[in-house]
């Protein structure tokens, strides 16, 4: 484990911050794709008929929406499996979104 802690005490690793919920800001995943996850979140025939796959450039802050959802997902697994591997003793797969609006994270 990478981090300052005494050897007999238990650790939990998580990608979602508990102080979000509290305070209603963004889930990591909302943060990553933003407004785009709305309407972009899908594969377009044109391209799941397509062959080969070519690289994708690098992202800027301009991004096309497709590749800015694209990137978030790819980014919120790599998030997931880094907490998941250097974590503690367990990972908590903290969603968030019971009440249909992935814009925040709320508390039951």
């Amino acid at each position: 484990c990478m981090c300052n802690c005494r050897a007999d005490e238990r650790l939990l690793a998580y990608c979602e911050c508990h102080d979000q919920a509290l305070m209603g800001a963004q889930s990591l995943a909302f943060r990553l794709m933003g407004d785009a996850m709305y309407t972009h979140m899908h594969v377009p025939v044109v391209e799941a008929q397509a062959a080969p796959r070519r690289a994708c450039t690098p992202s800027t802050a301009e991004a096309p929406p497709l590749r800015r959802v694209r990137r978030g997902i790819a980014l919120h697994k790599l998030c997931r499996l880094l907490t998941y591997t250097l974590g503690g003793d367990a990972y908590l797969n903290f969603i968030g979104n019971e009440w249909g609006h992935p814009e925040w994270i709320d508390m039951p």
